[in-house]
């Protein structure tokens, strides 16, 4: 559901090719929400599934239309350390009118393509520039840089009382992100960063896990030792770099 309220659940993890109905919540009570939708209904890795999703409104808010129809795409929520607290994707809550789905959401519902997206551990150190997000990039540009990262660990409260979750593997994806276009209304702690996601589950969506939101000249150091640090930007076009080892020292050097 598209709300923050203490109550209960309405969507559960696709299965395949087929929708995935509510297994708790079929009376809401006094909860405040905006929005429910059953989840998988219509991933686009799929077939034409006609009449199978659903997706209920009770607010104005494009944001909370998109964070439903994103279910039935398959998605899952945009977390932090808490459940929806991803305020740089649709799939966390904040009621924006104007922020779209993240770049691991976007890749995961067949949205980008293969050549949108770098393998970093191809070198053990290097630098790319990445397009903001909204960009179609060309030219040995990319919207991302994603790999596979077995090791990374990343865990959510749940908003819905069921105490703590963890989830390990996956991949790690690195965007740019601009208050420009669908992303107008993003905010300014996630404006002009290099944002960096755990894109949850192998082969079907656990979600997403906002890791850091980097300024320039920030870095991070994943749970694999990989080192991505945020060179420069010009309007819609950022330098980041990486390195396997050495930390943030090693990865500014390959900035160029």
């Amino acid at each position: 559901p598209a709300s923050n309220a203490p109550c209960a659940d309405s969507t559960t993890p696709e299965s395949g090719a087929h929708p995935s109905k509510p297994q708790r919540g079929q009376g809401f009570g006094g909860c405040s929400w905006g929005g429910v939708a059953n989840v998988g209904c219509q991933n686009p890795r799929f077939g034409v599934q006609n009449g199978r999703c659903y997706s209920v409104m009770r607010t104005c808010h494009h944001s909370a239309r998109m964070h439903e129809f994103g279910h039935n795409l398959g998605l899952l929520h945009a977390d932090t350390t808490n459940e929806y607290r991803d305020h740089s994707a649709v799939m966390g809550a904040g009621y924006r009118d104007l922020v779209s789905f993240g770049a691991p959401s976007r890749q995961y519902i067949g949205w980008t393509r293969p050549e949108d997206e770098y393998d970093p551990t191809q070198r053990s150190s290097g630098s790319a520039t990445l397009l903001n997000l909204n960009t179609r990039p060309s030219g040995g540009r990319y919207n991302m840089l994603r790999w596979n990262c077995a090791s990374c660990r990343t865990c959510t409260t749940s908003a819905w009382g069921q105490g703590e979750k963890c989830y390990t593997g996956g991949h790690v994806v690195a965007s740019f992100r601009v208050p420009t276009g669908m992303d107008a209304d993003l905010e300014a702690s996630m404006s002009n960063k290099i944002l960096l996601h755990h894109q949850r589950g192998t082969g079907t969506s656990e979600g997403t896990f906002r890791i850091a939101a980097l300024a320039p000249t920030q870095s991070q150091t994943l749970d694999d030792g990989r080192t991505v640090y945020f060179c420069s930007f010009s309007g819609d076009a950022a330098v980041v770099a990486w390195s396997a080892s050495g930390g943030a020292n090693t990865a500014r050097s390959a900035c160029g």
